[in-house]
């Protein structure tokens, strides 16, 4: 049958018009289009537009009874799917309330469902933790009413019933085999109309769609999506749009990534306009000020590029999986809203689909929905409150009215888009400004990003590293010294696990360069270092997991690379920032591998430890005569309670006069690198803290030569309690 639709598809070229309301982060059609006055279109003038997509259908008069026929079935359906997720709901909350007190069941108290003062503006968040959850908060912008979502985590860290995935999970395993079986009546239906209208998009579009549904109950059908979905000869970025959307909802990630690009360069100038609007994927509120938001095609464009880019979780593979994401986020909603309903929402003019889209766009498709008024609406017509509500009636009478029920997401979803600081200045960017999860010591469960996304692999950050730069006479030699993180691999990695460590570095999304990768064991801290040839770059240091380790984690900074040696001036001096190395025996002859070998993969030392620290010069000549000077400042200093018990003759704890300073008479016999030019120069300390209290400390190395100008660098370090 498929061969024969294969052969009878003809080719047609009508374009993506205006139609169904549905906000996609797309600015396609005016919001007069709508129905909304003018003055709320001034409002969110820089705002992703609401967007109007319509899927064109064949205007012949032969096929309005075709696709009507298409049109009722699957409306048809979807409200026998809402049928059965209604009643799977009801069973999954008596089955609850039965097993455990309401009083005590967090997921079903009213605090954790957030449902009433969630959805409706009237009723807005209140108590201690208010701020966070008023953050949560989606509003509509079009809705004649204010109202309001409330996306939440999963409170259930175990819930593996992952409707995102696969949307049948939302259902008991009483009421699938029926949604199954009506689904496949329903692919008839579907595939009778594509095969006499070939040229149709929207009925294409359908048939993959809920040919993708059932794949995730046999593989043949996602086979037959896919086969469908290259079958088509419609408008080429539609016809693009849903063969990447087939191939990722298999997993098949490279294949969608290359096909997704495809249609993007294949999109009218229109079309690629609104693809490229991804403002709507950012928190206004922490726009900087004085910024302006790109306005243009063009503006739109090129921020777009830079924010994919940015937004990539990995640069040591070919692949952007949160730009693949969000195009299978576009295409989930522009099939499920080119219907006037879908499995949980009604997509009308009255209800706020702009929030709803909003939702999916930042977030996803929910992993679960609850219902969550269905207690209070079971009760009989004015019966007061305390009358327990009916347990017999049926619950499909209670259709929900969107967007009246709680969203919820699955744990371990990570925030990869950068902060607006990353966006406007990327190659001054710091760490902090790819924050992935919670802050260090904040609840991972009230904190809540302004998008996220489910990777396919686990991904954390790495939070202990120490990076250093020495210059060489062809660039700088950048080594970074690092450990996987801890929570990252516990319970994961195995004796024999390894990783891959890349360090990469880029100035824009063409000038990516790897400047080393190497295995190391998944138990061992690791070093990577490379010659950095640029004065600025994005740097990124990626660890991926190999083999069946299926964790990976990554840090990424702005950094400014130090001028080359060749960049000194006759007679100048200088020095690069001192490096914190494990303790051991004198250094002697070196070279710069056995220097980096030996880098502290934190700069957080333990109370009382013995670290060593390596000091290097440019410029200094054998008969300088040179002082060094090594002085270690507390930053965070005594507070007051500390104060008054040295007051009171207590012992001193703060280390904010510890100084030291020496004479080398003839520098040139001090260490220096092998096989490296001689005006380059090393001394190697030891370094005891076992008098330094916990706290914040700045080592600041001073050198001076012959009484001429000083060279001084700090390094900053922790010293921790436990």
């Amino acid at each position: 049958m498929l061969h024969i639709l294969s052969r009878a598809v003809r080719l047609h070229s009508r374009t993506i018009c205006s139609g169904v309301g549905l906000y996609l982060g797309l600015p396609l059609a005016s919001l007069h289009a709508l129905g909304v006055a003018e003055s709320r279109a001034t409002l969110v003038r820089h705002e992703p537009r609401i967007s109007a997509v319509r899927i064109e259908t064949d205007p012949h008069a032969d096929s309005v009874q075709i696709v009507q026929r298409a049109r009722d079935a699957t409306t048809a359906f979807l409200r026998t799917w809402r049928h059965a997720w209604l009643r799977s709901d009801y069973a999954q909350w008596v089955a609850l309330e039965q097993s455990m007190p309401r009083s005590r069941n967090p997921r079903y108290t009213a605090e954790s469902m957030q449902a009433h003062w969630c959805n409706y503006a009237w009723k807005p968040p209140v108590g201690r933790d208010a701020p966070e959850r008023r953050s949560h908060l989606i509003a509509s912008a079009t809705a004649p009413l204010p109202s309001l979502i409330c996306p939440t985590w999963s409170v259930d860290p175990q819930h593996d019933a992952d409707a995102s995935i696969n949307i049948d999970l939302a259902l008991t395993a009483v009421e699938r085999p029926a949604i199954i079986a009506a689904r496949d009546s329903l692919l008839t239906v579907l595939q009778d109309a594509v095969m006499q209208l070939p040229g149709d998009g929207w009925l294409r579009g359908q048939y993959v769609r809920f040919l993708v549904d059932q794949g995730f109950h046999a593989a043949r059908y996602h086979e037959e999506a896919l086969t469908v979905a290259q079958s088509c000869r419609h408008d080429p970025w539609w016809c693009g749009m849903l063969t990447g959307y087939a191939f990722a909802r298999q997993e098949r990630l490279a294949e969608a990534a290359v096909v997704f690009a495809r249609a993007r360069a294949a999109a009218s100038g229109g079309i690629r306009c609104q693809q490229d609007n991804v403002i709507g994927l950012l928190d206004r509120r922490l726009l900087p000020h004085g910024y302006t938001l790109p306005i243009s095609c063009a503006e739109h464009a090129a921020f777009a590029r830079t924010l994919w880019w940015l937004a990539d979780p990995f640069w040591s593979d070919a692949l952007n999986e949160r730009q693949i994401e969000h195009d299978v986020r576009t295409m989930r909603l522009l099939l499920s809203a080119s219907v006037s309903i879908s499995e949980h929402f009604d997509w009308t003019s009255t209800d706020p689909t702009d929030a709803v889209g909003q939702l999916v766009t930042r977030y996803g498709w929910p992993s679960k929905m609850f219902w969550s008024r269905i207690r209070q609406d079971r009760r009989l017509p004015g019966a007061p409150r305390s009358t327990p509500f009916e347990v017999g009636k049926d619950p499909v009478e209670l259709a929900p009215s969107p967007p009246a029920t709680t969203q919820e997401y699955t744990a371990g979803r990570v925030h990869v888009l950068p902060e607006w600081a990353a966006l406007i200045a990327p190659l001054r960017a710091p760490a902090s400004a790819w924050q992935l999860h919670a802050p260090p010591g904040g609840d991972p469960w009230t904190w809540w990003p302004f998008e996220h996304v489910q990777l396919s692999r686990s991904l954390f950050t790495v939070t202990d590293w120490q990076e250093q730069q020495w210059r060489r006479p062809n660039g700088v030699r950048l080594a970074i010294a690092a450990r996987m993180p801890v929570h990252g691999t516990a319970g994961t990695a195995r004796a024999g696990d390894s990783l891959v460590a890349h360090l990469l570095a880029a100035r824009s999304p063409d000038t990516t360069a790897s400047l080393d990768q190497r295995r190391i064991s998944t138990m061992q801290s690791l070093v990577v270092a490379g010659t950095l040839l640029l004065d600025s770059a994005i740097v990124s240091l990626e660890l991926r997991g190999h083999g069946a380790l299926r964790v990976d984690a990554r840090v990424r900074f702005g950094l400014t690379a130090e001028p080359p040696i060749t960049a000194l001036a006759p007679g100048q001096v200088a020095m690069a920032q001192p490096a914190l190395l494990m303790p051991g025996a004198p250094l002697g002859l070196f070279s710069l591998d056995s220097i980096e070998a030996r880098l502290l993969p934190s700069t957080t030392l333990r109370a009382g430890s013995v670290v060593g620290l390596y000091i290097e010069s440019y410029g200094f000549v054998a008969s300088d005569s040179v002082q060094y000077t090594v002085h270690v400042e507390r930053l965070n200093r005594p507070g007051v309670f500390e104060r008054i018990s040295l007051a009171l003759g207590g012992e001193r704890g703060d280390a904010s006069g510890v100084r030291i300073r020496w004479t080398d008479a003839r520098p040139g016999e001090a260490m220096h690198p092998s096989g490296d030019a001689q005006s380059i120069h090393g001394r190697y300390l030891t370094l005891s803290t076992a008098n330094l209290p916990a706290g914040d400390y700045a080592l600041t190395v001073t050198m001076q030569a012959n009484q001429g100008p000083e060279v001084s660098r700090n390094r900053l370090f922790r010293i921790s309690a436990d």
